[in-house]
C-alpha cells in the first residue's frame, strides 16, 4: 500500500514537472512585440527646399470696358472661344435705336475669351475695369504668382526648378521654374513693406486642365547636395551652389593643394553640422580625394563613379 502511494505521489511530481517545462518554454518561446514599427530605407537625394503658395495666372490678361457710356449692341464672341489678332468682340453705341454704323472692340491679340459679364442690350459704364464686358487672356504660357517670405527669398534665384501642385488637379503635378524675383517687397496700402517679395513661376508643362486662378502649392528645390562640396571650394563654405562637373573638377585641384583642403574642411564641418548630415558627404569626399590623389600620383586620367 504504501508503495503504491510513492508511485502514485512520484507521478504527479513528474506530471507536474513536465507542465511546468511545457509553460515555460512555451513563455520564453514567446517573445514580446515591438513597440516600434519598422520600414524599408531607401536612397534619395539629399536636398533643401522652400514651399510657398500662389496663383496661376495666364501671359497676358485683358478686361475689355466700354469706351462710354452706352449699351451693348452686339456680343460676337462667348466663352471659351479662341480670337485672332483684330478679330471683332463687342460693339457699344449710346442708343439701341440708333441706325449708324458701329465699330467693334476688337482682340488686341490672340487669346481666349474667359468671361461674358454682359448680354446685348445691357447698359455699361465708361471704362468700368470692374463690371467689365468681356475678359480676353493668351493662355500661350502660364505662370504662378506668388510671395517668398524674407527669410526664404534669400534662398531663391531666378532659374531654380520645382514643383507645382493645384488644389483642383490632383492626378499630377506640374514642373516649373522662377522668372521673375523682385529685389524689394512689395509694399502694403499704406506703404509700408510688407516683408513678402513677389516670385513669379514659370510652369514648364502646362495642359488643358491647369487655368487661370487655380490655387498652387510650390516646392523650389534651392539645395541639391551635389552642390555642396563645390560651393565650398568657391566660397570657404558659403550657399552658393553649382553642378556635379564643377565639383569633380574642383575635387581634382583640391587634391594637390594642402592649405586648401584644410581651410575647406574645417568651414564645410561647420556648414554640414548645422544643415545636413556630416558622414553622408565625409564618405563621398573620401572617396573622391582617394581617386583624385591617385591619379596625381600615376598622371592617369581620373574617372568618378557616376553615383557620386
Amino acid at each position: 500500500m504504501k508503495r503504491s502511494w510513492a508511485i502514485r505521489i512520484s507521478g504527479t511530481a513528474v506530471l507536474l514537472l513536465l507542465i511546468g517545462a511545457a509553460a515555460w518554454f512555451s513563455i520564453g518561446a514567446t517573445k514580446p512585440k515591438s513597440q516600434f514599427k519598422t520600414g524599408a530605407v531607401e536612397r534619395h537625394d539629399l536636398v533643401q527646399r522652400v514651399t510657398i503658395a500662389g496663383t496661376v495666372i495666364s501671359r497676358r490678361r485683358t478686361v475689355v470696358a466700354a469706351p462710354y457710356n452706352g449699351y451693348v449692341k452686339q456680343l460676337f464672341v462667348k466663352v471659351g472661344d479662341r480670337v485672332k489678332p483684330g478679330q471683332p468682340l463687342v460693339s457699344v453705341v449710346q442708343s439701341l435705336a440708333t441706325s449708324e454704323p458701329v465699330f467693334p472692340l476688337r482682340a488686341p491679340y490672340e487669346g481666349t475669351v474667359m468671361h461674358v459679364n454682359k448680354h446685348e442690350g445691357e447698359y455699361v459704364k465708361e471704362g468700368d475695369a470692374v463690371d467689365y464686358i468681356l475678359r480676353l487672356d493668351d493662355l500661350s504660357q502660364l505662370y504662378v504668382q506668388s510671395n517668398a517670405p524674407e527669410m526664404d527669398w534669400a534662398k531663391l534665384k531666378v532659374g531654380l526648378e520645382g514643383d507645382v501642385k493645384a488644389s483642383a488637379v490632383t492626378t499630377r503635378a506640374y514642373k516649373g521654374k522662377i522668372d521673375e524675383l523682385t529685389l524689394a517687397p512689395q509694399s502694403s496700402q499704406n506703404g509700408s513693406s510688407a516683408g513678402e517679395y513677389p516670385v513669379r513661376i514659370e510652369i514648364l508643362d502646362p495642359d488643358g486642365k491647369l487655368g487661370p486662378g487655380m490655387s498652387t502649392v510650390v516646392d523650389i528645390t534651392t539645395a541639391p547636395v551635389e552642390g555642396l562640396t563645390a560651393q565650398a571650394l568657391e566660397s570657404e563654405g558659403g550657399l552658393l551652389f553649382t553642378t556635379k562637373e564643377m565639383l569633380r573638377k574642383k575635387l581634382v585641384r583640391m587634391a594637390t593643394t594642402e592649405r586648401l583642403r584644410m581651410t575647406l574642411g574645417d568651414n564645410l564641418k561647420r556648414y554640414l553640422d548645422q544643415i545636413v548630415s556630416w558622414e553622408l558627404v565625409a564618405r563621398e569626399y573620401d572617396e573622391a580625394y582617394r581617386l583624385a590623389r591617385e591619379a596625381t600620383l600615376t598622371g592617369k586620367k581620373t574617372e568618378f563613379p557616376p553615383e557620386f
